[in-house]
């Protein structure tokens, strides 16, 4: 997984690299950030809730009060909802079943970007204003550990599984705004 990071005033972007997990893309933007279950979107405003929307209608079925609410992202078997709280530091879990909070677990400062494994086991959490990735064992909703990043961690992609052997390896080396991929081999 790549965590972007360098949003100090002068600080060059920088990708730090964590766990060898390949990493793509961004879940959050501009303090929305939406994901789909089922026939129902989960939406992130920025707002103290999360709006459940029925795809097939486009109406709000369920209005769920979390925390400042930004990033989001869903269990692979889709029973959960994670959703980060950047105020407050924590992680709401919903359960998709009722549109209920099960869980609020604390990590770092200023959560924001939020990514579950493909086995559904673990959750990543990028923590802004503590330089820092939380881990989260889903089976306790506990934080198992904290990893120190870059500064300002700020936006997770989709895990894509693991990387291929059959490939030559990518490095992505970055200039200024932004990151040009250079074939290793």
């Amino acid at each position: 997984m790549y965590i972007r990071t360098g949003r100090s005033s002068g600080e060059k972007n920088k990708e730090t690299k964590l766990n060898r997990i390949p990493w793509l893309g961004a879940c959050v933007a501009l303090f929305t950030a939406h994901a789909l279950v089922g026939q129902n979107a989960y939406i992130t405003t920025g707002s103290n809730n999360v709006s459940v929307i029925a795809t097939g209608t486009n109406t709000v079925t369920a209005t769920i009060p979390v925390g400042s609410s930004y990033g989001v992202a869903v269990a692979p078997d889709g029973s959960k909802v994670y959703v980060t709280n950047f105020v407050s530091g924590t992680v709401s879990v919903i359960a998709t079943g009722t549109n209920t909070v099960t869980a609020t677990i604390p990590v770092g400062t200023q959560p924001v970007g939020v990514a579950v494994t493909p086995d559904g086991s673990k959750v990543y959490v990028a923590n802004s204003g503590s330089n820092s990735v939380s881990v989260i064992a889903t089976a306790s909703n506990t934080v198992t550990n904290t990893v120190p990043v870059g500064t300002q961690p700020i936006a997770f992609g989709q895990f894509i599984g693991a990387a291929s052997v059959t490939s030559p390896p990518t490095i992505s080396k970055t200039f200024g705004a932004g990151s040009i991929p250079v074939n290793s081999s």
